[in-house]
């Protein structure tokens, strides 16, 4: 289908493609991809990933984000934690994309816990980073904020890149460590519609610690204008 360009302000003239957002500044360009989250099966999910990343848009971007607990690792043969991320690998070397994935995980039955692993183009981890699951009614802040300098495929410096999960927004200090670290970019999955203060929230996370920020989010959300990527920033 053909592009469209939103008039949403919070997309920043970012244009939306078949299956999300792409945004692109001078130096990197990253998709956003608003996948269905509607299907629970996760072999669906993993074919639903597959066929996204499949039909990227050319020229490839740098950065690729889905939303927040993609995957739930289990014991499942290939969908446990080692697993899920080695698909990622695969999905991030042979598109040649440096991929944010994410999946949910739990230790012997205890909390939930939230994941978001960067791999770089040659498959290799970059960065992982772990919370607590929460949602907009019990929030969670992680406590392990890390970036890390990621090579870009048309840049001889590197970029650094901070990872942030659904409601580390709320806790203002989550960005500014970020910041302090010397993040560039930051890139933040997110599992449930934004509300009005929520992209108040994030617009002041990246307004005020100076870095560019990507929010991922899932297309069942909704939204008043039925366009992709109404959620996604």
């Amino acid at each position: 289908s053909s592009a469209v360009r939103l008039s949403d302000a919070n997309t920043n003239g970012a244009v939306a493609g078949p299956h999300g957002l792409r945004g692109s500044d001078s130096r990197v360009t990253v998709d956003i991809l608003q996948l269905d989250g509607t299907a629970a099966e996760q072999g669906s999910r993993r074919a639903a990933l597959d066929s996204a990343i499949a039909q990227l848009q050319h020229p490839l971007p740098d950065f690729v984000l889905i939303p927040e607990g993609w995957f739930t690792a289990s014991v499942a043969p290939e969908m446990d934690e080692a697993g899920i991320v080695a698909h990622y690998q695969h999905l991030a070397k042979s598109g040649g994309i440096i991929l944010g994935g994410t999946y949910l995980a739990s230790e012997s039955g205890g909390p939930m816990r939230s994941n978001l692993v960067l791999v770089s183009a040659n498959g290799t981890v970059l960065l992982q980073y772990e919370k607590p699951l929460g949602n907009a009614s019990h929030p969670t802040c992680g406590s392990q904020f890390r970036s890390v300098d990621v090579p870009l495929r048309d840049s001889t410096a590197p970029l650094r890149v901070g990872l942030l999960l659904g409601t580390d927004h709320l806790f203002m200090e989550s960005a500014r460590v970020l910041m302090v670290q010397g993040a560039r970019l930051v890139l933040h999955a997110m599992a449930e519609s934004p509300s009005r203060l929520d992209e108040t929230l994030l617009f002041w996370e990246q307004r005020d610690n100076g870095f560019d920020l990507a929010v991922s989010n899932y297309a069942a959300n909704g939204g008043s204008s039925g366009l992709p990527g109404e959620d996604c920033f």
